[in-house]
């Protein structure tokens, strides 16, 4: 292995800038990098335990750029301040904990650009390797809760637009001619201002009123939208729980845990609203036949009817099928504590799935909304019925990705229905076999749903499962939305990455979205952007909320150009570029090898980093240091964790439906939540206390036989126990005797009382608080066959499946000197 000199520095002739990084003096070694054959500082990086000396020759491991030292910094650096989103600067990582203040321009929360500079050229752009894309949350939750989205309400015209492009009014428009005209910042065109929306200018050139016009000073606002924007009258979005009342759906579990669901998601939507927000669901249930709820509130206890005819469904009921749980709750639970008990003896074993999802979708045709479906076994009756086809000697080939296409159109063709009628599909499987999620996927990839995959359910996961669907169905969240990306002229966007539906070039349909999804869209060029201008985005998505309200959430962003390649480099954001090049490979997954797919984010960051070395350095610093640019030197470890996830990986190892359900998560996520998934968080117990984590780097290199450790992604929390554990922390914190003997078959924590046990069990709670997901507990023990699962997430380690993080950044650098010794 070579073991190149590593530094770190600003770009050439540029002067530092303030960032979330530590900056050096020229000419320095970085504090964070070791030259080969110098000493090994004595000193632990930030949160992180002193470690003994490797005996093996070459870097160190703990001078290469750390993640835990990064994430450290900028929540220090902004723990204490604002973020204002209009001052331009390097927006804090999407894990700091910290307070974004909208000034006039979208917050990093809601649009995320892959680079804070434009370069003003495609040939710039081209130079630098960097895609340019905006990582786009259209209904992320403001960042600060005393600063919610403003409404604004222009009248039954509507919002006030461009006539040209369509822009809506923003913060970005500049008034003239005394307030009279105003100019489009999009596409330059001037307008004028109508007697209604008129106002005076004062000595700035800004309105006398624009403190009470919130689109003039916020980067994100809703607009309500009049009648004309409206397919149909808009009503409230319902939500449909579509359960498995098959054998094994009621065997495993899962009917009892979609019960609790339901009452969980009743009792927290009334304690949080009251009667201010209507909650509208529905109840069916299916095995060989389809079973319709009448939960009227006019009735004393709910009423069954039974379709036995599968293939040709149709709804017995006309009312009383979607009631608002407030005025039906009595009936509604009637049904929750009698349901498992009606099936409980059932033999049953096939599952019509496909007409479930037929009936599902005539119940919801009127008003839009969402389907929770419960699935525990294949498809096996009635229409969109399945056959087990995967063919396991495809598995880790570059033939494998013909097991993401699906088997059969059915589902395809429902799911056009459904974003016609503006319904998505949450799906949650929880089958110890294959299900073919190949086949299913255009239910939530249409239609901006989620796959969420429970392999081996148990009773014991009821509540872990309750409480999960419970906050997935209380999100902030839109139906029959559209999203339209205008951009300054001389740009405009091309790609679009993420769970939706496009019949056009630019509008991007979303049957339903909430507030942890997200979408990548890629920006090029047309034109040459001028010197010093400009560059502006707006996102605008057409929705209908909760309320049965049209609105037109709009987010405008405004970003500096860059005339030089340093520039765009200086403003790269990492995590931005790290939720987009996974969604790029979930879109390539259907028709490119998943080997090329991860050749190509190799050389992605080879180019990358190429480009830096080339175009940003001293061409006198000798060819054989690598040189990391400052914004993106965490790049190699992520591309790195992006190569070992679950849905892109090598290795045969690695089942189509457990790949399918891992690509839906990074098809979907936000930085939020795609970050921690790429690069989990390890805590040692033995110090650990709430709010007071020292996280370490996710390595073998820090666990230690006699302690207990937590690592978590943001999706699965392990506690690891080592081999040498005393006796009494087991007793303690597990309730068990030896280790060799105690129980690692739990989903929370026992209480026991004591210090340990309680500061076990308040660690645990404090970190599932700080991600939003609520992550299942696993226990594992050292060398237990279950480890195996706890060290794929040691990332920085070699695996089978990939290099260490060393390694991997020797290789990057190994082909960056090839690449710019060609050229």
């Amino acid at each position: 292995m070579s073991q190149p000199p590593m530094a770190h520095q600003q770009p050439q002739g540029q002067q530092p800038m303030q960032s979330r990084y530590p900056q050096q003096q020229p000419g320095q070694v970085a504090p964070q990098f070791a030259q080969p054959g110098a000493p090994m500082s004595s000193q632990p990086m930030p949160g992180q335990q002193p470690q003994p000396r490797r005996k093996k020759a070459g870097i160190n491991p703990e001078s290469v750029p750390s993640p835990v030292a990064v994430m450290a910094e900028d929540e220090a650096r902004h723990q204490a301040t604002q973020y204002i989103t209009l001052q331009q600067d390097v927006p804090p990582l999407s894990c700091t904990n910290c307070v974004i203040v909208d000034e006039g321009n979208a917050s990093p929360n809601v649009v995320r650009p892959t680079m804070g500079a434009v370069p003003i050229t495609k040939e710039l752009l081209k130079l630098s390797k960097i895609p340019m894309c905006l990582v786009i949350s259209p209904l992320a939750e403001p960042n600060t809760p005393a600063q919610p989205v403003p409404v604004v309400d222009h009248g039954p015209d509507g919002p006030i637009r461009c006539r040209r492009c369509k822009a809506y009014m923003s913060c970005a428009a500049q008034f003239t001619d005394g307030g009279r005209r105003w100019t489009c910042p999009f596409c330059q065109t001037p307008n004028d201002v109508s007697d209604s929306y008129f106002c005076n200018l004062d000595h700035t050139g800004q309105r006398h009123d624009i403190r009470e016009r919130p689109e003039l000073l916020r980067g994100t606002v809703d607009f309500v939208a009049p009648a004309t924007y409206c397919a149909r009258p808009p009503q409230v979005p319902a939500n449909l729980f579509l359960i498995d009342v098959s054998y094994n759906g009621v065997q495993n579990g899962s009917v009892v845990a979609a019960c609790s669901a339901i009452r969980k998601t009743m009792a927290t939507h009334e304690a949080k609203y009251g009667t201010s927000r209507p909650l509208k669901l529905g109840v069916i249930s299916f095995d060989s036949a389809i079973h319709f709820y009448n939960l009227s509130s006019k009735m004393t206890q709910p009423q069954m009817m039974v379709v036995s005819e599968v293939d040709d469904v149709f709804s017995p009921l006309q009312t009383g099928l979607l009631v608002n749980a407030a005025e039906s709750k009595d009936v509604i639970n009637h049904l929750l504590d009698h349901l498992p008990s009606m099936f409980r003896q059932t033999r049953t074993v096939d599952t019509a799935f496909g007409a479930a999802v037929r009936a599902a979708i005539m119940a919801l045709r009127e008003t839009g909304g969402r389907v929770f479906s419960f699935l525990s076994s294949m498809p096996n009756s009635g229409p969109g019925t399945l056959k087990k086809r995967e063919d396991v000697a495809l598995l880790g080939t570059d033939k494998e990705n013909k097991l993401f296409q699906p088997a059969i159109n059915f589902y395809q063709l429902a799911a056009k229905d459904c974003v016609r009628f503006g319904i998505s599909f949450e799906m949650f499987m929880m089958s110890n076999g294959y299900m073919d999620f190949a086949s299913m996927a255009p239910l939530t990839d249409k239609t901006g749903g989620s796959i969420y995959r429970y392999p081996f359910f148990r009773p014991a996961q009821q509540d872990e499962l309750a409480s999960f669907v419970s906050s997935v169905v209380l999100r902030t969240f839109g139906v029959e939305a559209m999203l339209r990306v205008r951009t300054s002229a001389g740009l405009r966007a091309t790609d679009f990455h993420g769970a939706m539906n496009m019949d056009t070039a630019q509008d991007v349909e979303l049957a339903g979205v909430d507030s942890h999804k997200s979408i990548a869209v890629c920006i090029q060029h047309d034109d040459k952007l001028k010197e010093h201008s400009l560059a502006y985005f707006q996102v605008a998505l057409l929705y209908t909320n909760q309320l049965g309200e049209r609105r037109i959430r709009v987010h405008t962003l405004t970003l500096s150009t860059a005339a030089q390649l340093s520039d765009t480099f200086r403003r790269a954001d990492i995590d931005a570029l790290c939720t987009y090049l996974p969604k790029m490979a979930v879109s390539m997954s259907k028709k490119t090898p998943l080997s090329q797919i991860r050749s190509k984010i190799t050389d992605m960051s080879v180019g990358i980093l190429g480009a830096y070395r080339k175009h940003c350095t001293n061409p006198r610093t000798e060819a054989s240091q690598l040189i990391l640019p400052e914004s993106l030197k965490l790049l190699p470890v992520y591309a790195n964790c992006i190569l070992k996830t679950t849905g892109i990986r090598a290795g045969a190892d690695v089942a189509s439906d457990e790949r399918l359900a891992a690509m839906s998560m990074l098809q979907t996520g936000s930085p939020v939540d795609v970050m921690p998934y790429l690069y989990p968080r390890l805590v040692d117990m033995s110090i650990a206390a709430p709010r007071k984590l020292e996280t370490l780097r996710p390595s073998s290199r820090y666990i230690s036989e006699d302690k207990v450790f937590l690592l978590e992604n943001g999706q699965t929390l392990f506690l690891w126990v080592g081999r040498l554990v005393s006796s009494q922390l087991l007793k303690e914190v597990f309730d068990g005797d030896s280790f060799q003997t105690f129980n690692t078959d739990m989903t929370a924590l026992p209480s026991l009382g004591g210090e340990s046990s309680s500061r076990f069990r308040e660690v645990v709670q404090y970190v599932r608080s700080t991600r939003r997901f609520p992550m299942p507990l696993k226990v594992v023990k050292q060398k237990d066959p279950n480890e195996l699962h706890f060290n794929r997430l040691l990332v920085e380690d070699k695996s089978n499946f990939g290099m260490s993080y060393v390694d991997y950044l020797c290789y990057l650098h190994r082909e960056v000197q090839a690449l710019n010794a060609k050229s």
